[in-house]
């Protein structure tokens, strides 16, 4: 069974303009409401790829009712816990000429120590060979080692972890051997670099995807962007695959719509055929890559 844990879930509003006007008015030419999160997004692309899941993680207030509301519309399961603190946050995520995105993330609930021993009550319900992806940022309540303390807490039953965070959340859940992470290339080079803006070459994908399997990872799964995915396993075999051309709809590979929600569907990909599927990294590279595409191409997740 999947499980995916977002613990700050959230009700994203999607707006696409012509332009953004920063300081006037701006009217939509188009809008939708989904309910969101990283956690989220994966379980709706892996519900479109035939996989049932159940999400967990945080809600509260009237957004936190509206985003049980939406998982169910969807035929998503979830068992999601309700806090006494704080709604479910609004991110509101705006589309305008040129392919330019911009976002606006709202702060979420606040849990207590009662709420996280009750997500750990319900963690500690996980079977051998079930697999729990965690995904995105932390709510208020929890600090930096809240990932790596969810992982360890698993080492003894055997779950698949698989992180997708950033920064000391990703550093610190690498070292408690989680089975995959997938960093993207700025979450990679945000690691190992220090220099604000810093670029990361082809070779230094390789060698800082290594390092993190040295410091305790199993396999690490990049995302690429346009240029694809790589992925460095336990074995240190490297896969790489570029991004298909896929033409329906009459949308070719260069025709990106939104990259929002991409590498989350990248993920589920990777999910579908390694743990469903053919059970071979290569194999589930590729549907990752496909997976990924089709939703930058706004013909996944949300279509």
């Amino acid at each position: 069974m999947v499980y995916t844990l977002t613990l700050n879930p959230s009700i994203d509003y999607y707006v696409e303009l012509d332009t953004l006007m920063v300081g006037g008015l701006n009217r939509s030419k188009g809008e939708y409401m989904c309910a969101g999160g990283k956690g989220i997004n994966v379980s709706l692309m892996l519900k479109s790829l035939g996989i049932e899941s159940t999400a967990i993680g945080f809600i509260g207030g009237f957004t936190g009712d509206e985003i049980q509301r939406s998982l169910k519309d969807k035929g998503i399961k979830s068992d999601l816990t309700i806090t006494e603190s704080g709604c479910s946050r609004i991110n509101v995520k705006i589309s305008s000429a040129g392919g330019l995105e911009t976002e606006v993330n709202g702060k979420g609930v606040i849990v207590s120590k009662e709420d996280i021993d009750r997500l750990y009550d319900k963690l500690g319900e996980l079977k051998k060979s079930d697999i729990l992806v965690i995904s995105g940022s932390v709510c208020e309540g929890f600090d930096e080692n809240a990932y790596a303390g969810i992982v360890s807490f698993l080492a003894d039953r055997n779950v698949y972890t698989i992180v997708d965070a950033s920064g000391p959340l990703l550093k610190n859940a690498a070292k408690a051997g989680p089975f995959l992470v997938k960093p993207n290339l700025c979450e990679l080079a945000g690691l190992y670099k220090t220099g604000a803006g810093d670029a990361i070459t082809g070779d230094e994908i390789i060698t800082y995807a290594k390092r993190l399997i040295e410091e305790g990872v199993k396999n690490v799964l990049v995302s690429m962007g346009e240029y694809g995915a790589l992925m460095v396993t336990e074995n240190m075999e490297i896969y790489k695959e570029g991004i298909p051309d896929i033409r329906t709809d009459n949308r070719a590979k260069s025709n990106v719509v939104s990259t929002v929600g991409a590498g989350d569907s990248l993920l589920a990909g990777f999910i579908a055929e390694y743990f469903y599927g053919s059970h071979k990294y290569e194999d589930a590279l590729k549907k990752a890559v496909h997976a990924g595409t089709l939703t930058a191409l706004g013909l996944g997740l949300h279509a």
